[in-house]
């Protein structure tokens, strides 16, 4: 059986997480599956400081950009699917770099791989979540977990924000993912209790290697 390994960064800065994606793409994409079956691993993180991150269809004018900074968060431009959205801490942020073509899996179903791993994990906290025409899960219209990815040499890279508490007033100062007039939300405010990172990550970690077919190194 193919098998992946969890690295959990904790809290880390955007740059730091994004430059050690890079190195695992390098590494995933020049190995062979060994007898050991490894194809990637799940880098498990919160963002701290907070960062909006602007994808290949985002245009945002310096000065915009220069306001998000005034706000005591970095802002980077990056080459994964999708327009501008933030991470800060209380979110939990899943970079799942895996060798596709190891698991067999179009970019398409990777994609809808996630949604679903996603809608697994709220369905099992009690939340009746749902995916529809945009990228992404939502719980009641909100917006509740960002998807957006990009694939080099047929290893996957960047991937999931699933709200958990996170601060949603950094959205404030954006339209998320583009999507003018649609709420964003977060797990604890929907279940109107408290709840953490760490009451969360397990439980994606199963389904997403459920869904995949992967084990756990």
């Amino acid at each position: 059986m193919l098998s992946v390994v969890v690295r959990d960064l904790g809290k880390i800065c955007y740059r730091s997480a994004l430059n050690i994606q890079m190195e695992l793409v390098t590494k995933y994409s020049n190995r062979e599956t060994s007898n050991d079956g490894m194809i990637g691993e799940l880098l498990i993180c919160q963002h701290d400081p907070p960062v909006y991150t602007l994808g290949l269809r985002e245009k945002l004018s310096i000065e915009n950009e220069n306001k998000l900074r005034d706000l005591g968060a970095d802002v980077v431009k990056i080459r994964r699917g999708g327009l501008i959205t933030v991470h800060s801490v209380g979110q939990l942020v899943c970079y799942p770099v895996i060798n596709l073509h190891k698991i067999n899996v179009g970019v398409r179903n990777y994609v809808k791989g996630l949604e679903a791993s996603v809608v697994r994990t709220c369905t099992e906290f009690g939340l009746n979540a749902i995916t529809n025409e945009h990228v992404g899960v939502w719980v009641g219209g909100a917006k509740v977990c960002a998807i957006g990815i990009q694939v080099s040499r047929s290893v996957s890279f960047h991937g999931l924000a699933l709200n958990v508490c996170n601060e949603l007033s950094w959205y404030e100062h954006i339209v998320p993912c583009g999507l003018k007039d649609k709420e964003v939300t977060t797990m604890e405010k929907i279940l109107n209790r408290n709840i953490v990172v760490q009451d969360v990550s397990p439980v994606l970690i199963k389904h997403l290697t459920n869904q995949f077919n992967l084990s756990l190194k």
